[in-house]
């Protein structure tokens, strides 16, 4: 069987989270995330970000309150509970499933992945690894380290009895991946 190159993972990465309903943006650099993010939080808006998001767009912040969106600590948990937008940071991305990794200690960054309505998920493509095999090798190497782990696959959803499917109704409507190059989790 023929070897698939990162360019093949990212590509069936991408066509699976968008089959999962995730929106797929492949952005040049930091630059063009900061202002993807500044869109997405909208003015006057809020905008609750992950210490590792801090860490990997220093200036995000800044951008918000000029773009007149209000960034919120998450530790803010009534801030937080308003938030329009959560921002994390993926530690690898899934090619077999279209899932992205997140490996948050803090319960209040956990938290800004499912509590705003919209959740912006940064990834740098490199970070895409084929299927799940290497996910639990990226999940034994942090053993020592995170102790909690989430696979997240599209915004959330849920069905009835009768098979009736709601999206967000326990979590996020919209699933944004951010897949911006040199942007990755230290």
């Amino acid at each position: 069987m023929t070897a698939r190159t990162q360019s093949d993972r990212l590509a069936d990465f991408a066509r699976r989270a968008e089959a999962a309903g995730a929106a797929v943006h492949h952005l040049d650099g930091a630059a063009a995330a900061v202002d993807l993010l500044c869109a997405l939080a909208g003015p006057e808006g809020r905008a609750a970000l992950t210490a590792a998001a801090r860490t990997v767009l220093p200036g995000l912040a800044r951008a918000l309150l000029a773009a007149s969106a209000r960034p919120v600590d998450p530790a803010d948990r009534p801030a937080l509970a308003s938030a329009g937008l959560g921002v994390s940071v993926a530690v690898a991305g899934i090619a077999e499933t279209g899932s992205v990794l997140l490996l948050d200690l803090d319960p209040a960054d956990r938290l800004t992945g499912m509590l705003p309505p919209v959740h912006a998920v940064l990834l740098d493509p490199a970070g895409v690894v084929p299927g799940l095999t290497e996910a639990a090798a990226l999940l034994r190497a942090a053993a020592s380290g995170p102790s909690y782990a989430s696979l997240v696959t599209g915004p959330s959803r849920t069905a009835d009895i009768e098979r009736v499917l709601a999206v967000g109704v326990h979590g996020p409507r919209e699933l944004h991946l951010l897949l911006t190059p040199g942007v990755r989790r230290g």
